[in-house]
This record gives C-alpha cells, sequence and structure tokens, in this order.
C-alpha cells in the first residue's frame, strides 16, 4: 500500500477532473447521466431515506440493540453542517475500498465498478479514504491523513479546497491553515477577512448549533 498509494492519490485526482457536461444533478447518476437531487446537502441526507436499492434497513435496525438512534443524530449534525457544505459537482467514484481497485508494481492499472458513483464534492472520495482505512490492521502504519495533504501540498489543491468547519466540528482544521493558498490561509488573513466581511455586512457569518462531540 504505501508503494501504491501515490498513483491511487493521483487517480484519485483525475476522477474529480472527469469532464461532466451533459450531465446533471447530484448523488448516484444513472447510465444518461442524470442523478436525482438537486443539491450535494440533499444528496448526503437521502442516506437516511430508504430505497429500493437496500430496502428494509431502517426496521432492521430499528429492532436491534443499536437502535435508530445513533442514525438520526447523525442525520441531524449533518443537516446543521448543511448550509457550510459546497456545493460543488464532480465525479466521486464511492467505493475505492471495495477490491474495485487492480495495481502492479506500485501502479494503478484499473478502477472497476462505478455502480456507486456520484456527481456532487470530490472530497468525499479522500473522506471515505479516511474513514475506512482504520478497518483494514495492515494500513494503520500508514496517516492517510497526513498522506492526503502531503499529496495536496505538492500537486495543488484538490477540485475543492477542505473546508474548515466551525467548533465543534472541526478537531483538525488547525493543520489546514498550514497549506498554500487558495487550500489554506493563515489565522492572521481569515482574522482580517472576517472583520471585513463584517464590516460589508454589518453581521457575522451565522454558526451551526453547538452540539456534538468537541
Amino acid at each position: 500500500m504505501a508503494l501504491t498509494l501515490p498513483s491511487l492519490l493521483t487517480a484519485l485526482d483525475a476522477i474529480g477532473r472527469i469532464d461532466l457536461a451533459g450531465t446533471v444533478g447530484y448523488g448516484i447518476w444513472t447510465p444518461d447521466g442524470r442523478a436525482p437531487y438537486g443539491s450535494w446537502v440533499d444528496a448526503l441526507l437521502a442516506i437516511g431515506t430508504e430505497t429500493p436499492r437496500v430496502p428494509g434497513w431502517r426496521a432492521a435496525l430499528a429492532d436491534s440493540e443499536i437502535g435508530l438512534g445513533p442514525v438520526e443524530a447523525g442525520l441531524t449534525a449533518l443537516a446543521a453542517l448543511g448550509p457550510y457544505l459546497p456545493n460543488e459537482r464532480h465525479m466521486i467514484h464511492g467505493d475505492l475500498l471495495s477490491r474495485n481497485v487492480l495495481a502492479a508494481d506500485g501502479t494503478i492499472t484499473a478502477v472497476l465498478d462505478w455502480g456507486n458513483a456520484l456527481y456532487g464534492d470530490s472530497l468525499y472520495d479522500a473522506a471515505r479514504l479516511m474513514y475506512w482505512w482504520p478497518w483494514y490492521p495492515q494500513w494503520r502504519a500508514i496517516d492517510i491523513y497526513a498522506e492526503l495533504l502531503a499529496h495536496w501540498h505538492a500537486t495543488g489543491p484538490p477540485a475543492r479546497a477542505p473546508p474548515c468547519l466551525p467548533h465543534p466540528y472541526r478537531p483538525r482544521c488547525h493543520r489546514l491553515l498550514h497549506l498554500p493558498t487558495p487550500l489554506g490561509r493563515s489565522t492572521a488573513q481569515r482574522r482580517r477577512r472576517g472583520h471585513a466581511g463584517q464590516q460589508r455586512t454589518g453581521r457575522e457569518r451565522p454558526q451551526p448549533p453547538m452540539t456534538g462531540p468537541p
């Protein structure tokens, strides 16, 4: 994995740059290039709604020891963050960690199974790598977050710069401040920009509810 990771991250960039001309919508797309949602936030929140593709999961979870509580709490937090999410529209593979990537001699040779591909924020694929990485014990020696930042330092920012969300949703935002402009800005730059924005509008940008883990 250490040998192949640079090629994988390059492939991730290439996926995010796929030309979407002639396509519409957000979320999982059909062969005619159409996706069902009007915004990226709507596509993300749709995970809480059952579809014919994955039926019965809400009832099964409600009958389990876990219950629906954690899912509903997560959807509530996601809805609170919705106004801070960009409405970027790029290609997302959506399933890179399910034996869908072939490699030889440290180079990606094929990316298979586009059945979960979406239109939306291309950082979704990077976020999925970060989320699933600890589930693979043989990969834990690699800091995937640090590798992503190093890759973006070397190649330039991804299709969209990672957000620096307001507290309490920003456990690693301080690390993003060291990225080159426009991916990151210094604290002083952001402070000056914030003051200028307040002078122009006479009000501060609304903050999301102060709930969730610190």
